[in-house]
């Protein structure tokens, strides 16, 4: 899973509560070959290790709060319906965040009264 191998490339004193909160976001600060390795995982992984991998992040609270509506049913029927290759694609297109999050420090503007 994913997660697991995230994990191993932490470096804080928690890194699978950190991995488990940051989810994909972190994929954007890796470095390639790790990357490389979390891609592969992805198509490796067995349904019943993602599923583990789920219920251990929809556990915190703070992601209840965030996405109240997340269940093991809702990551099951995902697994089934969405092919792996789609989850690697997603993933990949998340990884490279300045291609989709530029231009907001650009659009700030800050209007001064005198």
């Amino acid at each position: 899973m994913p997660l697991l191998k995230l994990v191993s490339f932490g470096t804080c004193i928690d890194a699978r509560e950190d991995a488990c909160l940051k989810g994909v976001a972190g994929l954007s600060h890796l470095e390639t070959e790790k990357l490389e390795k979390v891609l592969k995982q992805i198509q490796e992984t067995p349904k019943v290790k993602y599923l583990a991998a789920f219920s251990e992040i929809i556990s915190h609270s703070v992601i209840h709060e965030w996405h109240p509506g997340l269940s093991i049913e809702f990551a099951d029927a995902l697994f089934d319906a969405v092919p792996k290759s789609h989850f690697e694609r997603l993933a990949r297109w998340i990884s490279k965040a300045h291609d989709h999050r530029n231009g907001w420090p650009d659009l700030t503007l800050i209007k001064m009264v005198v």
